[in-house]
């Protein structure tokens, strides 16, 4: 039997630390559950949502979020949250790679493969000058990729050199 909603009860296990409800039929992520002061990380993939779960971001110990696997298209960070490291949106239904991931000031790692994504915006990373993280935007659900220069996997910004041909990125 699937899950279609996260119980408010879950609120009562404040030194939770990990939530794994994965391959359910969760659409929200409830207010109630912000409460969850020690969780670090949480599973969401493989569920049915199609609204990234903004409160999720206000979970005060939070560093790793997966909502892979479900029907996102946009993601709205309009706070700076200097505690996610790990964020993992592959398999869903992005077209663009939200300006907003500037916002995650402590971002170490995106994912956003397998997605719909048609265009590398690089504006997005001029405002990311002086950070270092990872977006992996490999095998999109599109012919090809219009100024995709880094290959499938960026490193920002550290990079001297890029190889078009051989899709690698070296120091």
């Amino acid at each position: 039997m699937n899950l279609e909603n996260l119980s408010t009860n879950l609120k009562k296990l404040n030194s939770i630390r990990i939530l794994n409800v994965k391959r359910n039929l969760i659409k929200t992520f409830p207010p109630e559950l912000n409460d969850l002061k020690n969780l670090i990380e949480i599973d969401l993939s493989d569920n049915a949502f199609t609204k990234f779960p903004d409160n999720l971001l206000s979970l005060e110990a939070i560093e790793t979020i997966n909502l892979s696997m479900n029907k996102l298209d946009k993601v709205s960070i309009s706070t700076k949250n200097q505690k996610i490291k790990y964020l993992y949106l592959s398999h869903n239904v992005f077209e663009e790679i939200p300006p907003d991931i500037v916002n995650l000031t402590s971002l170490k790692h995106i994912a956003f493969n397998e997605n719909y994504i048609s265009e590398f915006k690089e504006t997005i990373f001029d405002k990311v000058k002086n950070r270092k993280f990872f977006i992996d935007i490999a095998n999109q659900y599109c012919p090809t990729i219009k100024n995709n220069k880094y290959g499938n996997l960026i490193e920002i910004p550290l990079l001297k050199k890029i190889d078009d041909k051989a899709e690698t990125a070296t120091k």
